[in-house]
């Protein structure tokens, strides 16, 4: 308890907060303010979300299906909390700097492992209350029950339990049984790549076949609602412990309720438990030591490589940073998962929706044609340009250097010519998303080939205004003092600054394109006039990049 204690105070406590935010020892003071600041720029999200939650909480009681907020919630909870813990127990478990210490005090292995999981599990609590927390305060409200608040509370703690559970068990499997590879980073990434989205998979099809709507109709539905919670019970018979959630929560009587709680709440540690002891030996026969068992011939390799080309400044950096991101397993998976979850789920929702067509609420006809065809072209625009600005490839540039950026301040490279390349790569990155989101516009939306070609036109041109912000931002106030991975891309404040930023900046020109729309501008005209003002506004960043890029660097410590 003690372990866990003291790396929960570290990891929580001012001087990491200060960290996370690139502050730094002099500045840490302002760590306050800035989140304060992150609270603040949260709450739009969180009012709209939880504006959603009313609704539903509102339909919910109204159709006696009382449970159906908290299943919604626990869902969005339990996938956010699976797609940031994969990530967060391969940097703590594997890649923290702490590791050969603990090693070398009196502890057991499984008071290591028992320590870094809570950590990571209460640091998951946190994230699980984005998603969970509008859902339950807008059915509470709406049943005006006090004990109701106890019991949501008591749920919402066991909320991470299985997800993490199925996280270490992925993660500690695949470090131990890839630990003779020489192919080792590679397998450990596409391998938990291929485990996340098998859950997911796993998850969109049990919700879809425990509703059985598609091969029984409209009068299995009917027949559900007019059962109380009869719709839960169908849409979680392949998951039981979303049923359970919904019931420790909206059951009836305290004793039904407190029984679901402990049904719920043991099963999630029970889990996390069996797996944490199951795989203890794992943890140390699974762990890296890459420096050892690469050995001096793949060592001669990489120098005889590096020796043996010459290439000029801007390419050997460009260079440089895709090592880094690809030879740290931590880094390249969650590049990866930023590059594919949102598409996939994309996908995944499509074709789900064309299984049943006549259940598809919208025509995506009038997105192709009609007065809204426009609009749904710059909001595929849009959308990506939001999805470049929160992949933390740009935004944590400099922050993956760490503790060796002083390397690049003694280079002789210009630093203008070291965010050039920088930028490069980050450009690159965001052209392989705009082709991915390019293919599911044409396979959900089947544009036509003009409107399609001006999608890709645009999503290449929203790259460069994008990309040089969250550039500026990680220039700005760099995480270099970090010591997992994981704290330089996922765990960097500076990222959501990024991110959010970003998302302003086409937040408004999404603004000013849709007045532009209502004034009369439309079809190639519209499209040349956003094209106009993302080149223009590309072109002023860039200008701003490189006049600060030597000034700044020259600041870093």
């Amino acid at each position: 308890m003690s372990l866990f204690v003291l790396q929960a105070k570290v990891a929580l406590g001012l001087r990491q907060i200060s960290a996370s935010m690139g502050l730094g020892e002099k500045r840490r003071k302002y760590a306050g303010i800035l989140l304060l600041f992150f609270v603040l720029a949260f709450v739009p999200f969180m009012r709209t979300v939880y504006q959603v939650a009313g609704v539903v909480a509102d339909a919910s009681l109204a159709l006696n299906q009382p449970g159906l907020p908290i299943v919604l919630g626990v869902t969005g909870a339990q996938f956010l909390v699976l797609f940031m813990t994969i990530s967060h127990l391969m940097s703590t478990l594997f890649y923290g700097q702490d590791l050969e210490t603990l090693r070398a005090m009196p502890l057991r292995p499984h008071q290591i492992v028992l320590a870094k999981i809570g950590v990571v599990y209460l640091f998951q609590f946190l994230i699980s209350l984005i998603p969970g927390a509008p859902f339950i305060a807008a059915l509470g409200l709406s049943s005006k029950d006090v004990s109701y608040w106890f019991y949501a509370f008591l749920m919402q703690i066991f909320v991470p339990g299985i997800p993490v559970a199925l996280s270490l068990f992925g993660v500690l499997a695949l470090m131990r049984f890839t630990r003779f590879s020489a192919r080792r980073d590679l397998l450990r990434v596409v391998l938990g790549l291929l485990f996340f989205f098998v859950i997911i998979g796993f998850q969109l099809l049990y919700t879809r076949a425990g509703m059985g709507l598609q091969t029984e109709g409209p009068q299995a539905f009917l027949r559900l609602l007019s059962e109380r919670q009869g719709l839960i019970r169908a849409m979680t018979r392949y998951y039981p412990p979303l049923f359970w959630s919904a019931m420790a929560v909206a059951g009836r009587g305290h004793l039904e309720r407190l029984g679901y709680i402990l049904l719920f709440g043991g099963v999630s540690v029970l889990s996390l438990l069996v797996v944490a002891r199951v795989t203890e030996s794992w943890f140390f026969s699974g762990e890296r030591r890459e420096m050892k068992a690469r050995g001096a011939k793949a060592g001669w390799a990489v120098q005889r490589e590096v020796l043996g080309t010459q290439h000029s400044p801007e390419i050997a950096i460009f260079l440089r940073d895709v090592r880094i991101l690809t030879r740290t397993p931590n880094f390249f998976m969650v590049a990866l998962m930023n590059l594919t979850v949102f598409p996939l789920l994309l996908l995944f929702g499509y074709v789900a929706s064309r299984s049943t067509p006549q259940e598809f609420p919208f025509p995506l006809e009038a997105l192709r044609e009609g007065p809204f065809a426009d609009l749904a072209t710059l909001g595929i625009v849009g959308v990506h340009a939001l999805m470049v600005g929160l992949n933390q490839i740009p935004s944590a540039a400099i922050s993956r250097e760490g503790r060796l950026f002083w390397v690049s301040k003694v280079i002789p490279v210009d630093p203008p010519k070291q965010l050039r390349a920088k930028l490069a790569y980050s450009l690159v990155y965001g052209s392989i998303q705009a082709l991915i989101m390019l293919v599911i516009a044409f396979l959900v939306l089947r544009l036509p080939v003009a409107r399609l070609l001006w999608v890709a036109v645009l999503a290449l041109a929203v790259l460069l205004p994008v990309s040089v912000i969250c550039l500026l931002v990680d220039l700005f106030r760099p995480k270099l003092d970090w010591t997992e991975p994981h704290q330089a891309m996922k765990g960097n404040f500076g990222t959501f600054i990024a991110g959010l930023i970003s998302s302003g900046y086409v937040v408004g020109l999404g603004f000013l394109m849709a007045y532009v729309h209502s004034m009369g501008l439309s079809g190639t005209a519209l499209y040349v006039f956003a094209l106009a003002l993302l080149t223009l506004s590309g072109a002023l960043l860039y200008r701003l990049m490189e006049r600060w890029a030597k000034v700044r660097y020259e600041e870093i410590e």
